[in-house]
């Protein structure tokens, strides 16, 4: 959907990030890409999926800023955003994130 300059995305942005969108019907499995020096951040925007065993219903988000994230199932049909960029830095230093975006460290994934 999104990407830089240099990407084949229809649309560009002059930074080093990634939007994309999937709405998978119920019960697909998915394997989420990678961009190498890039961070995930997946939200859902609308449906439940599941990526192992943490379910992540609409308006959550889940991401692991250390490693890839595994393939997600929809458990229904879903509307899905993954964002690729360097979200790291917002991680460690903004309160905000860590209260409002279920950034759940109990449920490592």
């Amino acid at each position: 959907m999104v990407g830089p300059e240099e990407s084949d995305a229809p649309l560009y942005v002059r930074q080093n990030v990634y939007i994309l969108d999937v709405h998978p019907k119920a019960r697909d499995v998915l394997e989420i890409p990678e961009f190498e020096g890039l961070k995930p951040f997946l939200y859902v925007l609308d449906g439940e999926i599941e990526v192992k065993e943490l379910t992540i219903g609409k308006q959550e988000a889940v991401n692991d800023f250390e490693n890839a994230l595994p393939a997600l199932t929809a458990n229904a049909d879903s509307a899905v955003v993954l964002f690729y960029g360097c979200f790291d830095v917002y991680e460690r230093n903004n309160q905000w994130v860590r209260e409002k975006i279920k950034l759940d460290r109990k449920h490592p994934i």
